[in-house]
């Protein structure tokens, strides 16, 4: 809550009471900055100390700590149709004339927003160097240097997900860094990077969405649709079509 991001102000993705505690957690830390610095530190970025300050100030004694670990970047919220949530490397468009389905995007609360974005920029640098590192030059023989951002667009189409240049459409969060993969490998023939999409989208990269499925998250796509007994047998799965589509 003390970054304060712009969903934590969203009517549509939050509860009264959560909107309240944006409005007096905003007007509280301001007041304190203001008090301990001037008007202009509010315009600047803040440490944590500062906030750690903040927190003892109202009476908690614990350390403020960063949740998202430095990987979600400032982003913007803009718009209801599309609903346009836009960062330094991505632009989120979504039709929201059913918003019913935005739990399948993870964008139908404030809280399952910010968790998508964390787990995209962590993700996107978790698997960039893992290629550097374990791929070396062939990755570099591969790899497509992103020169504008990726733009993503939810679909309705029969197609569960699939890429356009840079415009990717997405049915679901869990086909989103599978298909950012396919937008910075290129080759000759784009299906045989499919297994290796899906190998570093579900297997390499240890947050994924289906590991978080098989340790009980919600994000609504169903819990349970993986067990934590059927992980294992998923990726041995995974691994079969690694071999078969990306060696």
């Amino acid at each position: 809550m003390l970054r304060l991001f712009s969903t934590r102000f969203c009517d549509s993705l939050n509860t009264q009471e959560e909107l309240l505690i944006a409005m007096h957690t905003a007007n509280s830390l301001a007041r304190y900055i203001v008090e301990i610095r001037n008007v202009d530190a509010l315009f600047k970025p803040l440490s944590d100390d500062y906030k750690t300050g903040w927190l003892r100030s109202i009476g908690v004694d614990r350390e403020y700590i960063d949740p998202y670990d430095g990987y979600l970047d400032i982003y913007t919220v803009t718009g209801l149709n599309p609903l346009v949530v836009a960062c330094s490397d991505a632009s989120y468009r979504l039709d929201t004339y059913s918003w019913d389905r935005l739990p399948e995007f993870g964008f139908d609360t404030a809280s399952r927003m910010e968790n998508f974005l964390h787990r995209e920029a962590h993700g996107k640098e978790y698997i960039i160097n893992w290629l550097l590192e374990n791929a070396g030059e062939q990755f570099q023989l591969v790899y497509y240097p992103l020169v504008r951002p990726i733009t993503y667009n939810n679909d309705q189409s029969l197609y569960r997900s699939r890429v356009v240049g840079y415009r990717v459409y997405i049915r679901d969060v869990e086909s989103s860094l599978h298909e950012y993969i396919h937008v910075i490998l290129r080759g000759p023939v784009a299906w045989q990077f499919e297994g290796l999409a899906e190998f570093l989208s579900k297997i390499v990269y240890p947050y994924s969405y289906i590991k978080e499925y098989s340790e009980g998250w919600d994000y609504g796509l169903g819990a349970n649709f993986f067990s934590r007994e059927a992980e294992d047998e998923y990726e041995e799965l995974l691994l079969e079509r690694y071999r078969r589509y990306g060696e």
